[in-house]
């Protein structure tokens, strides 16, 4: 049977003397913390002492309990006599735990010496980092000031990690203006780098296809002035051959080798023209469109040529570009819009060159020019780029619309500076150059028994040669003179006065058809027959109206020239007579 243990006297009042001490304390502790208190009486080895609680009323207690930084009061030795709820959330203890704690426990190892220094008034203000529980490093700033008449230090605690994220975000943002700022002059910089370089490359692109067109003009050239001249000089010769009489089977010779060289010239005639139209230099822009459009036809494309206005005049290199662009243009018609007809319109306004191309054929969509597919191909995109590009590097543009199933309209545009504007046809009247008068001399008397008097014109030496070889076998005709350019013939009508000058087209300084409209406004009793190598069409057209009889081909035989003259010559003086030599010596050319 156990027995219930009884305290002792003595053990109870000892109980009760703890339990009063244990209310005592923490009736002391609610009255510091509630600021009832103004000192403490601290019994201790060397007797008791007093510590005050310097400011602590009611009214700072709550200044300081409400404020939104932290702030504490430490000893010399760095205890928390006293800190705020602020403090405490800082530290991430609780408020209770927090007081009589050592402060250096809750500052990072590194910034320990700038704390002592804070606590013994070496510094006033400092930033450090704070410790909080859970190791997370807080930059704050600590403001002490010491406590008069005692040691103990007054700490206000600021939390800088909003200034600090402040700084950094403002220190971000100056990075990324400053990177900003310096992209953006790498991109200028890049920019106008490449702007150079597409100028350079539109500058280059513009002046090789200037140089394949020389190319080619350089080639059609030599086949006019050299194999051309040849075949027709052959073409003479058999003639004339012909002409002395041939046996029979001679005489079939003759005429199958005439077949071979006429083919051969007429091979050597559509390669000149396809390489460099000579229409298109001699004639301008307007009359070279106007014969692409019928070259286009045999091809199976009908093009309408419209001009609307010809009183403007392009550079070789303009007009040949130009020429070249719309060329590609009714290619990609004829190959991809599946229409049989084009309308080309070239017209002037406001002081600008304006061509439309178009078409009623299937369209496309202009977005997708750059895609790769069947229906577009990529020599046709090519040919829209390189068009384009040629017009920007001119100082132009290049418009395309175009609507599936609904046609195309092409349109090139050129402005037209001051000097560009001039007349493009350079003969279109009967007036004389040069403030020429028209010579005075009276008409030729008729005799039947004088010879019609031929000056011939031909920058061809060896086809002049053979153009007096043959005529001079005719008794009734006679060779007065040779010129090798427009200018020297005009200057030998003037002095020779014949009756009929044989007029090559193309030549140097002044070409036929210039000559030829001199002439006759100096001269309109003189007959012009025109030679040249590309006879008809606009060559034909041309000539008669700059006053020219008619146009034949240099090949053809020279009794069809000398059929010719002799009807003009009795149409323009109103019998069969010859005419009567004036006087003056004749001109004739020295070999070249």
């Amino acid at each position: 049977m156990s027995k219930d243990i009884q305290p002792s006297e003595d053990g109870e009042r000892e109980i009760e003397d703890l339990r009063a001490r244990l209310e005592e304390a923490q009736e002391v502790l609610a009255a510091i913390r509630s600021g009832r208190v103004d000192a403490l009486a601290i019994e201790g080895p060397d007797g008791e002492k007093i510590y005050t609680l310097e400011g602590a009323d009611h009214p700072y207690r709550i200044f300081v309990e409400t404020m939104n930084e932290g702030a504490m009061t430490i000893s010399t030795d760095g205890t928390i006599l006293y800190c705020n709820q602020v403090l405490a959330d800082m530290i991430g203890l609780p408020l209770e735990h927090t007081l009589g704690s050592n402060v250096r426990r809750f500052i990072c190892p590194a910034d320990l010496p700038l704390c002592d220094e804070l606590i013994h008034a070496q510094c006033r203000r400092a930033e450090l980092l704070l410790l909080h529980t859970s190791g997370t490093a807080i930059p704050v700033q600590m403001s002490a000031r010491g406590m008069s008449p005692l040691s103990n230090v007054c700490v206000v605690v600021t939390d800088l990690r909003s200034q600090k994220l402040q700084e950094k975000l403002h220190e971000s943002e100056e990075r990324l203006r400053s990177l900003a700022g310096h992209l953006e002059q790498v991109v200028n910089e890049r920019t106008q780098e490449l702007l150079r370089s597409q100028r350079r490359l539109r500058a280059l692109a513009a002046e090789l296809n200037l140089a394949e067109q020389r190319e080619r003009k350089r080639l059609a050239g030599e086949l006019h002035d050299y194999l051309a001249q040849l075949l027709v000089l052959c073409c003479l010769k058999l003639g004339q051959v012909r002409r002395d009489g041939l046996p029979s089977k001679a005489e079939a010779r003759v005429q199958e080798t005439e077949e071979v060289l006429g083919q051969a010239l007429n091979y050597t005639r559509t390669v000149m023209a396809e390489l460099s139209p000579t229409v298109l230099h001699e004639h301008g822009l307007a009359t070279g469109l106007k014969w692409l459009g019928e070259q286009m036809q045999r091809h199976g494309l009908l093009v309408k040529v419209n001009v609307t206005d010809a009183d403007w005049s392009l550079s070789d290199d303009i007009t040949v570009l130009l020429y070249q662009s719309v060329r590609e243009l009714l290619m990609n018609a004829l190959k991809h819009a599946q229409s049989n007809s084009v309308t080309v319109r070239l017209d002037q306004s406001e002081g600008t060159l304006r061509i439309e191309v178009h078409d009623e054929g299937v369209g496309f969509d202009p977005t997708v020019v750059g895609a790769v597919d069947h229906a577009t191909p990529m020599s046709s995109k090519f040919g829209l780029f390189s068009i384009r590009e040629r017009m920007t590097a001119l100082g132009g543009w290049f418009d395309l619309h175009s609507v599936p199933r609904q046609g195309t309209t092409a349109t090139l545009v050129l402005p037209l500076p001051n000097t560009m504007v001039q007349s493009e046809f350079k003969v279109q009247s009967a007036e004389p150059a040069m403030n020429a008068e028209p010579t005075t001399h009276p008409s030729p008397c008729h005799q039947q028994d004088v010879k019609i008097r031929v000056l011939l014109v031909d920058d061809h030496t060896l086809v002049r040669q053979g153009l007096r070889s043959v005529l001079d076998s005719y008794a009734d005709i006679e060779v007065v003179g040779e010129a090798w350019n427009g200018e020297v013939a005009v200057a030998a009508v003037d002095t020779l006065r014949p009756a009929v000058v044989l007029m090559d087209i193309s030549m140097p300084k002044m070409n036929g058809i210039e000559a030829t409209a001199l002439i006759k406004a100096r001269h309109p009793e003189i007959v012009v027959i025109g030679l040249s190598v590309h006879a008809g069409g606009v060559n034909e057209r041309a000539m008669i109206h700059a006053g020219a009889a008619m146009l034949l081909t240099k090949e053809a035989a020279v009794d069809e020239v000398y059929r010719a003259i002799r009807p003009m010559l009795d149409d323009a003086q109103g019998a069969t007579q010859s005419l009567v030599d004036p006087p003056g010596e004749s001109l004739h050319e020295s070999k070249r």
